[in-house]
């Protein structure tokens, strides 16, 4: 007996043909996959120090806003390049190339332009953060308040000081 595949046509190729468009991050999770120890390949081990390949993997909820019609959720896996883990999180927006073909289908473009997210969306989104500071014995939201003030009277580029 012989192997019966299910015929579908070939994946749009998104870099090619996906419709550019803009998303927000609505919630960003670590995957729970792999080890504390890798084996690698040099080779490998290459691609993922120049970018080509990364280890790290998200889960991520999206409000995808197309150009033309309403903006809808999607929620997917998604490889990061591990110098741009800091894209996704909670409020943030990056560009996304959508499929025409499958709206759910969808890469983001790490070329492309992204905004942070306030202090106060990551906040909103990570229960643990809040924990920790009301740990430490700190108003979350007076802390998100200030880093959010901070950050629009000086600029994104005041919180790499």
């Amino acid at each position: 007996m012989g192997f019966f595949f299910k015929k579908t046509k070939p994946a749009v190729d998104l870099t090619r043909d996906g419709v550019r468009c803009r998303a927000t991050v609505e919630h960003a999770d670590m995957s729970r996959q792999g080890t504390a120890q890798m084996n690698l390949s040099s080779a490998k081990a290459e691609s993922i120090l120049s970018g080509e390949l990364s280890p790290l993997r998200m889960k991520v909820r999206l409000r995808v806003e197309p150009v033309a019609g309403e903006p809808y959720p999607v929620k997917t896996k998604i490889s990061v390049p591990m110098m741009k883990a800091g894209w996704l999180r909670a409020g943030s927006t990056v560009e996304v190339l959508v499929d025409p073909d499958d709206p759910d289908r969808l890469a983001i473009d790490w070329d492309g332009t992204h905004e942070e997210g306030t202090i106060s969306a990551l906040l909103a989104d990570n229960p643990l953060a809040r924990a920790a500071l009301e740990g430490a014995g700190l108003d979350p939201d007076r802390v998100a308040r200030e880093a959010d003030d901070r950050t629009k009277f000086q600029g994104p580029e005041a919180d790499s000081r």
